[in-house]
């Protein structure tokens, strides 16, 4: 599935510039519900609440050394 999912998005990014480009994604463990605090109960993204639940996962994208080995492993392993 991860392989699926990287696939459609270098077919997307090459649709768009480098600049609006995903060069780092990151398949997150659970499910973004109003029940789980992640959204609104209109489906928009609590942001804060977000990062808050993901601050190692962001951080890690964030980090240059450790983001090539990060982006290859599926599902949110740590």
């Amino acid at each position: 599935m991860y392989r699926a999912i990287q696939r459609a998005v270098s077919r997307v990014n090459t649709w768009v510039s480098r600049a609006e480009s995903n060069r780092e994604c990151r398949l997150l463990p659970g499910e973004f519900t109003p029940d789980t605090g992640l959204l609104t109960p209109s489906l928009k993204l609590r942001r804060s609440a977000v990062l808050a639940a993901y601050a190692q996962d962001v951080e890690r994208l964030y980090t240059p050394r450790a983001a090539a080995s990060f982006a290859r492993e599926p599902f949110g392993r740590r």
